[in-house]
């Protein structure tokens, strides 16, 4: 038998017929092995050739196989598809070459009858050469007419043995200059038969090791090998892999002889140069090899001899094939003997770079000189100082993850053995001194000047892949006094706008212009350049959090990473979002149900007409990389945000005629603005800018009617009401909170709606998403305080099956001021018609967002590893913040040591199945309990 080189494109070389038997070996399933460099192949089947060069390329395997004088008499062989390699020593990546086994002239199978007591041989007839389908016919004897088991290689010695107790030998010495491969054994089942004889399937009995043997950079380069061998043990004892063994034909169980060998060595008189391409020979192997088991290597060429050590990571199955990448200078067990046996001192040889690092005062403003890292005990951030970033150095690869760089011309520090050279693109580098651009990966060659060895190494210097925004502050402007909050007559008040240890300024601080905000794209290419703006803290719970919110005001209107240009930004911590994006993905649930009514051609009528946008940043604050941000745009009237009339300014006053104005209105229980009111079920309304009173009151009465008429619960007064409440956008609105799990309209808080002039009342834009939504129930239960009365602050109201309504929940059953008016508008028919219908339309929309959130999944993950570990949100520390917050996700239990895999997979199902339990109450028309 030989080994067949993968094959071209479209090819399917892998059947083998034999002499009336169809031959085909089971899939091998990949697994991993050693560590240091081993590999499997997903199959194999019967013949090997030892060297790429002798790899034969299969061209033939569709044509029609030649007949011996009587095809009933004949067995067809058919080998299996091949199946890529991976390492089982060491981390080399998975290849993508196949090996498939072609039968070759002369090959022989020893065949049963159903009896399994009587035996004969088949050989391969001479009908087309070495081929992946093959036929086999009796020889010089009857055929059997219902040939049932097989085995190959037939051995006369196996004459009258029982089909359960065959014997073989897997050579521990393996003479190499024939090309054969010895040790394939393998048991064959009949699968019936056909037109060409009958088909048997083939199954191999043990592994098989495929070792590539890379000598660049060491004496045996150039010298031609005599000898490998693999000696296998575990601790003291041996770990056979060679020897004689029994098997049987009918199984293929096998059982290990007396003379046996734990190691196999493969002999050249007359072997090939060790050139700079790398050598591939095979060999089988018992498959009894364990994780933790130690491989010792010795490659002999030249009278050069190399030794190494490497330990197996996985377990040796059979029908595996398994691949060791025997580079040597990549081994640091490696001992070399010249050919007197003298140890040669390699290490004065080696080309290699043994550190690569970028100094802060080599690299002024572009790595800086503190890192953030959270305190567990405290619960609190703080600033480290450092003075360099050191890259890791593995194998061939240097990698160092900055996240927030976006000036890739560095200037690296690194060091060298002695006599060597470092240069890039034929340039000789300084450590400290030459600056590269790393925006791309870049060579850097090392040669030792003594040894002539060289040696190539891929820098990848990267950020995270999301843009970065800078912010410096203009520290002589405004008012950066502490703003203290919460306490008993000051005893116990928190500085809210200190983070970690510098001041912003609070969210109530006048306006600046002379701060300056640069947005650079993953690439470093810039988007905002240095910008005249102010920034200041924003929100209200999330103000007094660790990682703070900013509000940022242009000088003049700008343009932002593709969003609408516009004078105010908001930069959202999203400290309590475990997952970073859950406003991004309420965001874009917003324009799905957006595009949903504007592509519906007017069939459900028009929606909320404008939702924010957004873009997850790497944030630097005077200085200090602060972690993820949501750089997005912040809610207000303007043609390029919610396109309505102007509001009315009260430093300029107008007419008092609230028709000539847009209102944007903010449904919040904080009730914190100058100009603001409630209804008479206690719906607080606030407008986000002040307005006369004259103004207040005429849009007060007209909400106070629309209340009204909707809790005189007949049809009369909700068409009344609707006369006045724009139906479609509160329900898109409802549609929004409810599948993201939004129970902050319940509370409420920052719920916005608007008026446009003498326009309805219209629910939207949305706003705020971070804590609590997209619920896993389960592992916020977990989380949840299970003390206290059902409806407690800190209990189960706050957990939200995916088959109920949220607004069924109420903090209290007669509390009708929670989730505003949605309550009594479930008990409309209209309304509930009017969902069911948008509904329709808009569920395609919502089903695409899982693949938005695998996105962000896969662009994200590195952000993540960095962020959860500069803000982690246990337990403890958000308690530390807020002691009865019970506000849980669910996934803080998740994505240990940066596992953003697990994570979004969480954000997935749960996204979902909440999808698929609002389907449920909206087709079936359960609105209310």
């Amino acid at each position: 038998m030989i080994l067949m080189s993968p094959p071209s494109v479209g090819t399917n070389p892998y059947t083998i017929s034999v002499s009336r038997l169809i031959l085909r070996p089971k899939f091998l399933y990949t697994q991993h092995t050693l560590h240091t460099s081993i590999m499997i192949h997903n199959r194999f089947s019967p013949a090997i050739t030892l060297f790429m060069a002798l790899l034969l390329f299969y061209a033939c395997a569709h044509e029609e196989l030649c007949p011996p004088p009587s095809t009933q008499d004949c067995i067809v062989a058919t080998m299996n598809a091949p199946a890529a390699t991976k390492t089982a020593m060491g981390e080399a990546e998975d290849g993508t070459s196949a090996v498939g086994i072609l039968w070759t002239a002369e090959d022989k199978i020893g065949v049963f009858d159903a009896s399994s007591s009587s035996q004969k041989c088949y050989m391969k007839t001479s009908d087309s050469g070495n081929k992946a389908d093959a036929i086999f016919a009796v020889t010089g004897a009857t055929a059997f007419s219902s040939p049932t088991y097989a085995y190959y290689p037939y051995s006369a010695d196996n004459d009258g043995r029982s089909i359960t107790s065959l014997a073989g030998n897997l050579p521990q010495e393996q003479n190499m200059d024939s090309g054969k491969l010895y040790g394939d054994y393998k048991y064959g089942i009949s699968e019936g038969s056909s037109a060409q004889g009958h088909k048997f399937v083939f199954s191999h009995l043990f592994s098989m090791a495929r070792i590539e043997i890379d000598a660049s950079n060491t004496p045996l380069a150039g010298q031609k090998l005599s000898s490998l061998t693999i000696t296998v043990t575990r601790g003291s004892e041996k770990v056979n892999i060679a020897g004689d063994f029994t098997f049987s034909a009918i199984s293929g169980e096998w059982k290990q002889g007396d003379n046996l060998h734990n190691s196999i060595s493969l002999k050249w008189t007359d072997g090939p140069v060790l050139s700079a391409e790398t050598l591939t020979c095979y060999a089988s192997l018992f498959p009894t090899i364990a994780p933790g088991d130690v491989f010792t290597i010795e490659a002999v060429a030249g009278g050069y001899r190399a030794v190494f050590t490497a330990t197996s990571r996985i377990r040796f199955n059979r029908e595996y094939i398994y691949t060791f990448p025997v580079t040597l200078s990549k081994y640091e067990s490696l001992k070399l003997y010249d050919p007197s046996g003298k140890e040669i001192d390699y290490e004065s040889l080696l080309p290699a770079i043994t550190d690569f690092s970028f100094n802060v005062n080599n690299n002024t403003g572009k790595i800086l000189n503190n890192q953030l890292v959270w305190n567990s005990s405290s619960h609190a951030g703080q600033f480290n100082s450092i003075t360099s970033l050191a890259a890791d150095i593995k194998d061939n690869e240097i990698t160092l993850t900055i996240p927030y760089l976006y000036d890739f011309k560095l200037k690296p520090s690194f060091s060298a053995n002695s006599n060597c050279v470092v240069t890039v693109n034929g340039v000789q580098q300084t450590s400290g001194v030459s600056e590269v651009d790393f925006s791309k990966p870049v060579t850097y060659k090392v040669t030792n000047t003594a040894s002539k060895y060289s040696r190539d190494y891929t820098v990848r210097i990267t950020n995270t892949g999301l843009p970065v925004v800078v912010i410096e502050h203009d520290r002589g402007a405004g008012d950066f006094s502490p703003v203290k909050k919460g306490g008993f007559l000051g005893i116990g008040a928190k500085t809210v706008n200190q983070f970690v240890d510098f001041m912003i300024r609070g969210k109530d601080t006048d306006w600046v212009e002379s701060d300056k905000i640069s947005v650079y794209h993953p690439d470093g290419t810039l988007d905002v350049d240095h910008a005249l703006c102010g920034v200041r803290l924003r929100g209200n719970t999330s103000q007094e959090y660790p990682k703070k919110p900013f509000a940022v005001k242009l000088k003049s209107k700008a343009s932002v990473l593709g969003m609408a240009a516009h004078k105010r930004w908001v930069l959202l911590a999203n400290w309590l979002d475990h997952s970073m994006i859950r406003n991004t993905v309420a965001f874009d649930v917003a324009q799905a149900v957006e595009a949903a009514w504007r592509n519906s051609g007017g069939v459900i009528g028009d929606g909320i007409p404008w939702n924010v946008h957004g873009q997850n940043v790497e944030l630097v604050v005077d200085g200090h990389h602060v972690g993820n941000y949501l750089l997005c745009e912040q809610i207000k009237i303007d043609g390029n945000r919610l396109d309505i009339q102007e509001p009315y300014d009260i430093e300029k006053p107008g007419a008092d005629d609230y028709m000539q104005y847009g209102h944007l209105l903010e449904i919040d229980a904080t009730y914190d603005e100058a100009s603001k009111f409630k209804t008479s079920k206690g719906v607080p309304f606030m407008f986000k800018d002040e307005v006369s009173s004259a103004i207040l009151n005429s849009v007060k009465s007209r909400i106070q009617d629309i209340e009204t008429n909707l809790y005189k619960g007949t049809d009369a007064g909700f068409a009344a009401a609707y006369e006045n409440l724009d139906i479609n956008s509160v329900i898109d609105q409802m549609l929004i909170w409810e599948l993201t799990m939004n129970r902050e309209y319940g509370d409420p808080k920052s719920v916005y709606m608007f008026m446009d002039g003498a326009g309805k009342l219209c629910a939207g834009p949305v706003w705020d998403f971070d804590r609590g939504t997209f619920q896993n129930q389960e592992k916020a239960t977990e989380l949840c305080d299970n003390s206290g009365p059902e409806g407690s602050s800190g209990r189960l109201y706050r957990i939200k099956p995916d088959g109920e309504w949220m607004y069924w929940r109420t903090q209290w059953e007669s509390d009708s001021q929670s989730y505003i008016w949605y309550r009594q508008l479930a008990k409309d028919a209209t309304f509930v018609k009017t969902v069911q219908a948008r509904w329709a339309v808009i569920k395609p929309y919502l089903e695409m967002i899982p693949d938005h959130i695998r996105y962000y999944g896969e662009t994200q993950a590195v952000s993540y590893a960095f962020d959860s570990a500069m803000w982690p949100v246990s337990k403890a520390d958000v308690r530390k913040y807020k002691s009865d917050f019970n506000d849980w996700s669910g996934d803080e239990l998740l994505g240990a040591n940066g596992n953003f895999q697990e994570v979004t997979d969480n954000f997935v199902s749960v996204y979902q199945e909440r999808l698929a339990g609002m389907d449920a109450l909206i087709t079936s028309g359960r609105f209310t309990k």
